[in-house]
C-alpha cells in the first residue's frame, strides 16, 4: 500500500515543517501545488523530498487540489492544510489504521479536528470532524471555489468512516485571531464569487454568515443564517449548527426579540436533538416566559444529553462544558421551586405553564382541523372557543368567511401560516393564504417575506400579488422577490423583467438578483 500527502500552499514558511514532519514516517511521497509563494515554503518543501508544481492563483481552491490529486500516485490520499498536523500522540497509527481498512470499504476518513489559537497559549477552540484521507479512485474532485466539498462522480461522499480521537486526531491553528482577520477579506470576496456563479448558491449561505458575523456586520449574518436554516443548511457536513448558532447569538443581544429567540431555538432542537447547548437555550426561553415545567424537561435533556456525550453520535460539535452544566442544575432546580409556588397561586390566576400548554393544545387542534371534512364542522365549531384568542378569527374566517380580519390578527396569522406552510395540503394553503387579502400592503409584506424565508415561492407569490405595485412596499427588495418566485414557478421571462426591475431600484446587494437573471440567461440559451 503507497500512501501521498497532498497540500495546497501559498506562504506557509511558518507553519509546512510542522506539518510535513507529523506525516514523514508514515507517507510515501509528498505532492505540494504552490500557488504563488514568496517566502522559503517551496525550499521547505523539497527538504521532504516533495515533488512541487506551480498553480497561478485563481480565486479557486478546488483547482490545486485536483491538480495534486492527479499528481499524487499513492492508493491513499491524506490531504492537509499546512496549518494542521497530526498530534504526537496519534502520528504512528495512520498506516495501521489503513492496513486494516480495504480502500473498497470507505469512500473517505472524517478525522478529529481540534482547532486551537496559538495567539492564546494554544487554547481549545473547538472540536469538529473533517474528511483529511481518501483512496485515490476514477471521479474523485473537489467542488467549489472555498469551503471545498470533495466528491465522488459530482456526488457527496456516502461511505465515510469516522475516526476517534485517540486514533487518529489533526492539529488546526489556522484560526487564531491574528491569521483570521488577514483572511476575512479574500474568502468574502469568494464566497461572493461563487454565490452569483454557482447553480446552488446556498451552499455558501452558511460561511457567509460567519464571515459577516466575524465583520461585525450583523444584519448581514442574520439575513444569511436565516437563509442558510431556510435552505436546510448543510446537514451532510461537520458543523451544520453554526447557523442556528450565530442566529441565536445575534437574537439573544436584545429582550426584545425573545419570540423570534425561542422559535429558533424550537427548529435548533428539532434540527440537533443531540446537541446539549440547544436545549439549554431553550429552556432558558421557556424560564423567561413563565413556561417553567417545558423549561425544565428541556435543560434536565441538557444535561442527559451533556452525561453521556450524545452529541458524539453525529458530526456536529457541543460546546456545553461542565461549568455550564453546574450552572444548569441550578438554573433547574430554581424554576423547579418556582412551579412548586405557582401551584398555590389564587383561584383565577393563571399561570404562564398553563397558558403554554393551551398555546401548545390549540396549535395541534388548529392543524386538526385545517386538515377535517366539511361534515366535521359542527365538531369543529364546538371546539373553537378553546382557541387562543389571537387565532379564533382565524379559525372561524376558514370556515364560513364571515369575519373580516383585522390588523390585530396579523400576528395570529403569521403564526399560523407557519404551522399551515409546513403540514397542509396545497388547496388548504391556497384557501389560508386568501383569508390574508384584506389586511394592509404592509403586513401582506411581512408575511410574504415569511414565505420566501421558508422557501415557499407559490405562498409568497400570491400574497406579494396582493400588494398593489404603486403601493410603498414594492420596493427594490419586492421586485427581487416576485422575481425569484416567478423563477421557480417557470416563468423565467416574467421573472427577468421583475428582477431587472429590482436591479434599477437599486436592489440590496446580495448578489442574488444577479445570481438569478445569469441563471435565467442560462434557462433562454437552451430554450
Amino acid at each position: 500500500m503507497k500512501l501521498s500527502a497532498c497540500y495546497i500552499v501559498k506562504n506557509e514558511e511558518r507553519v509546512l515543517r510542522k506539518s510535513m514532519n507529523s506525516l514523514r514516517n508514515a507517507v510515501d511521497e509528498f505532492v505540494v501545488v504552490d500557488t504563488g509563494s514568496e517566502d522559503r515554503t517551496v525550499s521547505i518543501a523539497k527538504e521532504f523530498g516533495a515533488k512541487v508544481y506551480v498553480s497561478p492563483w485563481e480565486e479557486d481552491f478546488s483547482k490545486p487540489r485536483n491538480l495534486a490529486i492527479d499528481k499524487a500516485t499513492g492508493d491513499w490520499i491524506v490531504f492537509l492544510d499546512a496549518d494542521e498536523y497530526v498530534s504526537e500522540e496519534t502520528q504512528g497509527n495512520l498506516r495501521s489504521i489503513l492496513n486494516h481498512l480495504p480502500a473498497e470499504a470507505a469512500d473517505g476518513l472524517a478525522l478529529p479536528l481540534r482547532n486551537i489559537d496559538m495567539d492564546h497559549g494554544g487554547e481549545v477552540l473547538i472540536d469538529s470532524f473533517a474528511i483529511r484521507i481518501f483512496p485515490k479512485r476514477e471521479g474523485l474532485r473537489f467542488r467549489g471555489r472555498i469551503h471545498e466539498e470533495l466528491c465522488l462522480h459530482e456526488r457527496t461522499l456516502s461511505q465515510v468512516v469516522r475516526l476517534k480521537p485517540h486514533e487518529l486526531q489533526i492539529i488546526h491553528t489556522g484560526y487564531s485571531a491574528t491569521l483570521s482577520d488577514a483572511k476575512t477579506e479574500r474568502n468574502l470576496n469568494m464566497l461572493l464569487r461563487e454565490m452569483k456563479e454557482s447553480s446552488h448558491p446556498e451552499r455558501v449561505y452558511g460561511y457567509l454568515a460567519d464571515v459577516y458575523l466575524g465583520m461585525s456586520k450583523t444584519d448581514l449574518a442574520e439575513k444569511y443564517a436565516r437563509m442558510d436554516i431556510a435552505s436546510g443548511g448543510k446537514k451532510s457536513s461537520s458543523y451544520a449548527s453554526r447557523s442556528y448558532r450565530i442566529l441565536l447569538q445575534l437574537l439573544a443581544e436584545t429582550e426584545d426579540r425573545l419570540p423570534e429567540r425561542y422559535e429558533v431555538c424550537r427548529q435548533a432542537v428539532d434540527a440537533f436533538p443531540d446537541i446539549p447547548e440547544f436545549s439549554a437555550d431553550l429552556a432558558e426561553c421557556e424560564a423567561a416566559q413563565g413556561m417553567y415545567a417545558q423549561a425544565v424537561r428541556h435543560m434536565r435533556h441538557a444535561l442527559e444529553s451533556f452525561r453521556v456525550r450524545a452529541w458524539e453520535r453525529g458530526w456536529e460539535p457541543s460546546l456545553f462544558t461542565a461549568d455550564m452544566a453546574a450552572l444548569a442544575e441550578k438554573r433547574m432546580k430554581s424554576w423547579e421551586e418556582k412551579m412548586r409556588t405557582d401551584e398555590n397561586l389564587p383561584e383565577g390566576q393563571v399561570s404562564a405553564v398553563t397558558i403554554q400548554e393551551a398555546a401548545e393544545r390549540n396549535r395541534k387542534l388548529l392543524l386538526a382541523l385545517l386538515r377535517l371534512q366539511e361534515a366535521d364542522n359542527q365538531a369543529v365549531r364546538e371546539c373553537v372557543p378553546e382557541l387562543l384568542s389571537f387565532l379564533q378569527p382565524l379559525a372561524i374566517r376558514y370556515f364560513d368567511d364571515s369575519n373580516v380580519l383585522r390588523p390585530k390578527d396579523a400576528e395570529g396569522y403569521r403564526i399560523a401560516l407557519k404551522w399551515v406552510l409546513d403540514g397542509a395540503s396545497p388547496e388548504i394553503r391556497e384557501r389560508f393564504l386568501a383569508m390574508a387579502a384584506d389586511f394592509s400592503p404592509t403586513i401582506l409584506r411581512k408575511l410574504a417575506d415569511v414565505c420566501m424565508e421558508e422557501r415557499h415561492w407559490d405562498a409568497a407569490f400570491l400574497l406579494y400579488g396582493a400588494i398593489p405595485a404603486g403601493a410603498e412596499e414594492a420596493d427594490a427588495v419586492f421586485w427581487r422577490n416576485v422575481g425569484i418566485c416567478f423563477y421557480h414557478a417557470g416563468e423565467k421571462e416574467t421573472a427577468r423583467e421583475c428582477l431587472l426591475r429590482a436591479q434599477d431600484m437599486g436592489t440590496v446587494e446580495d448578489g442574488a438578483v444577479e445570481t438569478y437573471l445569469d441563471w435565467c440567461g442560462k434557462v433562454g440559451a437552451h430554450a
